[in-house]
């Protein structure tokens, strides 16, 4: 093939996948397993948008030529699609946003597209992150929606501990406002997720901000996951993070009243034989009378 040739079958490329993103919600990078004339390297169905492999030697192939600026972001963009863990292009991404030649709002979509097929990519959480803390964080709504998108990525990929890193960045920005709601929305999230470990891990941190804050209620909100862990543990006793979960949150109701603390440890009689009762009171440092 000939230069023009090539840059031609490239540019072509790119209009094509640029017109298909256009109201695009899900994508996919599918086998190439089709030799017939009728293949198409880009399929879209509704909102879905499938991309064959057989686009990637052909995008290295016509890489020879250099895009013009108008195609060099759906050219980086198409890299981020099939790559996103890559933080050289990410750092591309961000060098074109602050110049102004991509708007932030961009950059949301794009991040939320990614992360549907690729839940578990640290650098595209990063690079959301990223964007957020540079121009939207001052502003309550978009950082409790995006609450919601972290819901989202979190039932796609477990354990995922980046993700919920950036939960805590959203909280803390919010600030103590958020705490309840927040705690909220966790027990309806951990009722589905029971024994995730970052989950309790991240819920126990919660709480801890919360005490420290002083929030409205803060020992009813306490001593209510403390009932909570302690019926999970009946069902799940081998998890080990329920029980790390208990024991920080029974610190925490001792802080605020140790009577409380020292009458929840002696009425367990389920989850802790009495020959137990009195290693988990010294472990929380507790009175308790047997």
């Amino acid at each position: 093939m000939t230069d023009t040739s090539i840059n031609e079958e490239r540019d072509r490329f790119f209009q094509t996948l640029s017109d298909c993103l256009t109201a695009c919600s899900e994508y996919d990078v599918l086998a190439h397993v089709d030799e017939s004339h009728r293949h198409e390297v880009l399929r879209k169905h509704g909102p879905s948008l499938g991309i064959c492999d057989c686009s990637i030697p052909m995008f290295y192939r016509t890489s020879l030529g250099t895009p013009t600026e108008d195609l060099l972001e759906i050219a980086l963009l198409y890299l981020l699609l099939i790559t996103p863990n890559v933080t050289t292009f990410w750092n591309c991404r961000r060098r074109r946003v602050l110049s102004g030649q991509i708007i932030p709002d961009r950059e949301l979509w794009l991040t939320r597209l990614i992360l549907r097929t690729h839940p578990r990519s640290n650098e595209t959480i990063f690079h959301r992150q990223w964007v957020i803390r540079t121009y939207y964080a001052k502003s309550v709504n978009t950082l409790s929606m995006e609450l919601e998108v972290c819901d989202e990525i979190a039932d796609a990929y477990r354990l995922h501990y980046g993700l919920w890193d950036y939960r805590r960045f959203l909280v803390d920005q919010i600030g103590p406002t958020a705490f309840e709601k927040e705690l909220i929305r966790l027990d309806e999230w951990l009722s589905s997720h029971p024994t995730d470990a970052s989950g309790w891990t991240y819920l126990a941190q919660l709480l801890e901000r919360t005490v420290r804050c002083s929030v409205p209620r803060c020992k009813e909100l306490v001593a209510e996951r403390l009932s909570h862990v302690s019926s999970l543990l009946k069902s799940y006793p081998e998890r080990e993070c329920l029980w790390m979960f208990m024991r920080t949150a029974l610190c925490l109701l001792k802080q605020l009243d140790r009577d409380s603390a020292t009458d929840f440890v002696a009425n367990q009689r389920e989850i802790f034989p009495s020959e137990a009762r009195p290693i988990i009171a010294e472990l929380v440092k507790v009175h308790v009378q047997f």
